[in-house]
């Protein structure tokens, strides 16, 4: 970069930034997708970004983190029209190296999985599906939404 002290606000980008954008299915329905990602560093002279998602637990499923991960990426995409590379990193494991994914697996598993991840997302909303769930009083106490609540969740105890 030149001058890499003035320019230093455009290589660590403020972390947990709230993107959103549209999906546009081909029936003409939308979805609205926001995300807030964990931190994200972009070269803006190479056309370069690389997101990273911080876990706190330790590597199990890798599918998890990485769904959560490409679809930040797809955010990120539709904002500056460059795929990041994914970092994943899990934070009880420090000794072991991080999942890396670089763009171009990032740009295929975006243009191949994130379509079917939105279908069904959209299909949930779309039938106004309750979560299936069992009512827990001590949950329902702190819950944010005890007072809109209908507290029925379909009959189950």
């Amino acid at each position: 970069l030149k001058n890499p002290e003035k320019n230093m606000h455009k290589i660590f980008i403020q972390p947990e930034q709230k993107l959103k954008a549209y999906y546009n299915f081909s029936n003409g329905n939308t979805l609205v997708v926001k995300g807030c990602y964990d931190a994200l560093m972009f070269n803006p002279d190479k056309a370069e970004a690389r997101l990273f998602e911080f876990k706190g637990h330790m590597k199990s499923d890798i599918t998890v983190p990485l769904s959560q991960s490409l679809i930040y990426s797809w955010l990120i995409w539709k904002k500056s029209g460059i795929f990041p590379s994914v970092e994943i990193i899990y934070l009880d494991e420090i000794e072991k190296k991080p999942d890396i994914f670089e763009p171009s697996f990032v740009e295929k598993m975006i243009k191949t999985q994130l379509p079917e991840l939105f279908h069904s997302a959209f299909s949930v909303l779309l039938s106004k599906r309750v979560p299936e769930i069992l009512r827990d009083k001590k949950l329902c106490s702190v819950c944010p939404f005890k007072n809109s609540c209908i507290k029925d969740w379909g009959g189950k105890q």
